[in-house]
């Protein structure tokens, strides 16, 4: 067990992200981890406001193990629904971690479409922290989306992740509070471009930049990157009726790179 602790301690290290910081890694679905991590503006990422772009029931189940490591894996499940288009209700559930040292997060968010033109959301998040023989915690934060419909072919966003300043109990760690804001554009329908600006209170500015090419029916190409720190990063996404299988690879400047699985299933 102190190998696997040791072991996690010098992956954050050297990943750069301070041993008091929790939670900075939120979402893993592979069509936004291969459009340059985009969490804002594209369906299934961070942003409740996006529930209103998907019809009907919706599942999604994704996995991966940060670079390769047994010791960082990660699972995610998410369910939304929308009935007519004008109003949606979502959520998710994520595991990081194992049995040693693990966060866990269960989200319940709502969107409401004004207009056809604005969709705003709401999001209520419980923060869970495991440390085995050592200690437990939690949290709770509230979360703020927009979506701005400018043409039916160009959208932008913005997200206020943490709008209230949530702290770990206990120890008073705060969580991590994250402003972006992303646009998309579809100059045809088989290309879709976007772009975003990130923000955690305690790390600089990056800016993303990501792709999809519907290459042939059903299965699109992305590509996306990253800059500050710099990472690429690409994928499939495979559509067959109301199943969808998508895989991405991201890279790091510093460590190994990762591989992310998610399939999607949907009910009209």
């Amino acid at each position: 067990m102190k190998a696997i602790f040791l072991r996690v301690v010098l992956i954050l290290v050297v990943f750069g992200i301070p041993l008091s910081a929790a939670f900075e890694v939120q979402m893993i679905n592979p069509s936004n981890i291969a459009s340059g991590n985009i969490i804002s503006i594209l369906p299934a990422g961070l942003n409740f406001a996006t529930l209103t772009e998907e019809y009907g029931l919706n599942f999604r189940a994704n996995y991966t193990k940060l670079f390769g490591l047994n010791e960082l894996a990660y699972k995610a499940v998410n369910l939304s629904w929308n009935r007519n288009q004008n109003y949606a209700l979502g959520f998710r559930m994520y595991s990081f971690g194992d049995k040693f040292y693990n966060e866990s997060q269960i989200s319940v968010g709502y969107a409401h479409k004004f207009q056809q033109k604005i969709t705003v959301a709401v999001g209520v998040n419980t923060y869970n922290l495991s440390i085995k023989d050592y200690y437990r915690t939690w949290s709770l934060a509230l979360d703020a989306g927009s979506i701005f419909h400018l043409r039916d072919n160009l959208a932008i966003s913005l997200l206020f992740q943490n709008v209230n300043g949530a702290q770990l109990w206990k120890n008073g760690e705060p969580l991590p509070r994250v402003f972006c804001s992303g646009v998309k554009w579809n100059p045809i329908p088989k290309i879709l471009l976007a772009a975003e600006i990130y923000k955690d209170t305690i790390y600089p500015f990056v800016t993303r930049f990501g792709s999809q090419l519907t290459l042939v029916k059903n299965i699109d190409v992305l590509a996306g990157m990253q800059f500050n720190p710099d990472r690429y990063s690409y994928g499939l996404s495979f559509e067959w009726k109301t199943l969808e299988v998508s895989a991405a690879y991201r890279s790091h400047q510093d460590l190994a790179h990762t591989i992310y699985f998610g399939c999607k299933l949907a009910i009209k």
